[in-house]
């Protein structure tokens, strides 16, 4: 009887020890899994923060390529711009340019009748001649100078 009831204590020991373990296992099983839980929501905390941030991002990116796509606009102005108004100045200069070759060539024919009348030796030299070859050379002198500051 002692035998049995030692038995029987022995048996609940088991029981009871074998119960605790599975209990602890179950505890410890749970707690694993509360771990893996908590780390799967950490990972999913971090994944949607780091995709805010890469939108954040992309938007930043965007607005400076819209901002270099608006400068490289405004410089292609800037420079058709500045090419129109060269090419006024230039349509201007060759405006300029004709009608000095006009008045230079008016002035060379003067100057060659004048070199005649100097050379026909049957007219006297006369003050006029001379006065006129004065003009001329001045004339010519004006457009030269004029020709000098439109540089």
């Amino acid at each position: 009887m002692l035998g049995s009831v030692r038995m029987k204590a022995a048996n609940s020991f088991v029981r009871i020890t074998a119960a605790l373990l599975i209990a602890g296992s179950a505890g410890a099983c749970k707690s694993d899994t509360e771990k893996q839980e908590e780390n799967v929501q950490e990972a999913r905390e971090k994944v949607i923060e780091k995709s805010q941030e890469v939108r954040e991002e992309q938007g930043d990116v965007a607005e400076a390529k819209r901002e270099l796509a608006q400068a490289r606009t405004e410089f292609l102005n800037n420079v058709d711009a500045r090419l129109t108004e060269l090419d006024g100045r230039i349509a201007a200069k060759k405006a300029n340019a004709a009608v000095d070759q006009g008045r230079i060539a008016t002035l060379r024919a003067e100057a060659n009748a004048l070199r005649t009348q100097i050379a026909d030796e049957t007219r006297p030299y006369a003050e006029d001649a001379k006065s006129s070859f004065d003009r001329i050379v001045r004339d010519i002198e004006t457009e030269l100078d004029r020709g000098d500051e439109t540089k």
